[in-house]
């Protein structure tokens, strides 16, 4: 079995038939069986596995390919209390970050898109994890209101940092 990374926020596994038949697998693997092979190769790799992820599997004659992601379906969100630790969780992001601002009951909504996993680290020092789907970040666009669409840190960053 080879895992290789194809991006920060995407995994492939690619495995042979004798892989399979050493984990008592055979083609087509279950799509059960699919996350559990993508979570323990990246456990095992030393990623973290993200909580939501699309799988997509390429089926050969003896072998499989595995593509992992994390899913657009669960929506990255930091809320912040305040402007300052807004604009201090903006400054850690690279500028290219795809991000979206809500203001809504009072608090500041971060929203950055599925490539940017990754650089969200920096902002539990400033801001606090939201767990919402799509279904809920497209409620809170319309009822709260869109300060920055598609390029917050960026335009925070610009504003306020230089």
């Amino acid at each position: 079995m080879s895992t290789n990374s194809i991006t920060e926020c995407a995994v492939a596994i690619y495995l042979e038939g004798a892989d399979l038949r050493e984990l008592g697998l055979h083609v087509p693997v279950s799509t059960a069986d699919a996350r559990t092979l993508i979570v323990n190769a990246m456990r095992t790799s030393g990623r973290q596995p993200w909580g939501q992820m699309e799988v997509e599997m390429f089926t050969y004659d003896d072998s499989v390919l595995l593509l992992a992601r994390p899913s657009d379906r669960a929506a990255t969100c930091f809320r912040f209390d305040d402007l300052e630790d807004l604009i201090a969780g903006a400054a850690c992001l690279p500028e290219d970050t795809q991000s979206t601002l809500i203001w809504l009951n009072g608090n500041y909504y971060l929203f950055l898109g599925v490539q940017e996993v990754g650089h969200t680290g920096a902002l539990y020092e400033f801001g606090h994890p939201y767990r919402c789907s799509a279904g809920q970040a497209a409620h809170m666009a319309e009822h709260g209101k869109v300060l920055m669409a598609n390029r917050a840190a960026f335009l925070l960053n610009r504003y306020f940092h230089k």
